[in-house]
């Protein structure tokens, strides 16, 4: 079912805003394969630019999360777990493949709040935030962006375990730095976020 896109006007409507403060901490898992944490590529995204327009014209996302446990089911299990019982086998190349940064935020961040009941009061419909086909956020990816408040990115809750995503607009990215990087598979969290999901290694 087709889901409402954003209306006329909606650039210059006021809309529920929150600032990230300087200090804060982040994660953020990513192939080690490409050599900068805070890289981004334009590919398909929940938030990222849909528009049909060279890379140069059209605007980059780089997704963070609180904890080391929200970025691997966002970033590594994703649905892999679906409809199975017991133990779930992941191929260890998923860890060693994979670097985590610990990111710093170094100026206040103004971003969309997407939390809560935060969606309903705009107008945004809850597909937006929470569906699992990420066409329907790309009707609002671009007017969330171009508003006339000129945000720094978006937070919402994860569709996996509701903990708040950060996703940053690359025009943004001056105001994060990257405070250290390490292999997936040495994180100290690895050993519990595999029990707690009840996944076992497989090379």
């Amino acid at each position: 079912m087709p889901i409402a896109q954003p209306p006329h006007g909606f650039e210059q409507r006021r809309v529920l805003t929150s600032e990230i403060p300087k200090g804060r901490r982040y994660r953020r898992i990513y192939r080690s394969e490409f050599p900068d944490p805070l890289g981004y590529a334009k590919s398909p995204s929940r938030f990222s630019d849909p528009r049909a327009l060279s890379d140069d014209d059209r605007f980059g996302v780089v997704y963070f999360n609180e904890t080391s446990t929200s970025c691997f089911l966002e970033a590594v299990l994703r649905d892999r777990r679906d409809g199975i019982l017991g133990r779930a086998l992941l191929d260890e190349e998923d860890l060693t493949q994979r670097s985590i940064a610990t990111i710093e935020i170094v100026e206040t961040l103004s971003v969309l709040d997407l939390r809560g009941d935060a969606p309903v009061r705009m107008g945004v419909p809850s597909e937006v935030v929470r569906g699992y086909d990420h066409r329907n956020a790309h009707l609002w990816a671009v007017a969330f962006h171009e508003h006339a408040s000129t945000l720094d990115g978006i937070v919402y809750p994860s569709r996996l375990d509701l903990s708040p995503n950060l996703a940053i607009y690359d025009r943004a990215i001056g105001k994060v730095r990257v405070l250290e990087v390490s292999p997936l598979i040495e994180d100290p969290d690895m050993p519990y976020i595999l029990e707690r999901f009840d996944i076992a290694l497989t090379s």
